[in-house]
């Protein structure tokens, strides 16, 4: 498998993992809390859909993951991929920057559900950051080119 088709996989499978993460935190009622940000449990709903949720980006961000992954799927592109790594980086922050990530993270605050859940979507978004460098040589498609200035 090729480097932009790789890419496109660890991004599904990331996004698999951000929509698990929502459910999670939805049903489980953990609002976002990130830096100096903090959500509310009563606004958890509302707060989904551009904001997320502790455990997941929010849905304007997954929304924008699925069209880039099916697009890098479909025509690999530059672009398609760097979109994908700027996706992959804002996830990594984010995941480390949430209050419930660190927490889950380490020995006493470890949950037998959420935890995994966190390890496999902060390291599919590591994967997306690495892999989201292609170069003309490693994957792109000759059919469709990259766009120029990509």
């Amino acid at each position: 498998m090729d480097r932009a088709r790789t890419l496109a996989v660890v991004s599904a499978g990331q996004l698999g993992a951000g929509i698990a993460g929502m459910v999670v935190a939805l049903r489980r009622v953990h609002p976002y809390d990130v830096f100096w940000m903090h959500g509310q449990p009563e606004a958890i709903a509302r707060d989904t859909l551009f904001k997320g949720t502790a455990l997941s980006a929010p849905v304007s961000t997954l929304v924008t993951q699925a069209a880039l992954t099916a697009a890098m799927a479909r025509h690999p592109t530059r672009r398609a991929a760097q979109g994908l790594r700027i996706v992959g980086l804002t996830m990594v922050a984010g995941y480390l920057g949430e209050r419930l990530v660190r927490q889950r993270l380490r020995p006493a605050g470890w949950d037998a559900l959420e935890s995994p859940l966190i390890i496999a979507a902060l390291g599919l978004s590591v994967g997306m950051v690495a892999l989201g460098y292609l170069s003309p040589a490693s994957g792109t498609n000759p059919k469709h080119p990259p766009v120029a200035g990509s």
